[in-house]
């Protein structure tokens, strides 16, 4: 995936986090509009807004963080 992925992520159109947890995300409506990060490897800690967001995890962990009542 990483080879059909590259172009997008070396022109700055896409970034991949991996190895990374999801420590908070904040909602505009029912959209998340900001995240912060982890690195598990450096333990640098990242905040971004996204226009859209995939959660590739094996289990769906960004799910419990959102509380879309």
């Amino acid at each position: 995936i990483d080879s059909l992925l590259n172009e997008y992520c070396t022109d700055g159109r896409l970034k991949i986090f991996k190895r990374s947890a999801v420590l908070s995300c904040r909602l505009e409506g029912k959209k998340v509009k900001h995240v912060r990060i982890v690195d598990l490897d450096s333990g640098k800690m990242t905040e971004f807004a996204c226009r859209f967001l995939i959660d590739a995890t094996e289990l769906g962990d960004m799910l419990p963080l959102l509380s879309l009542d």
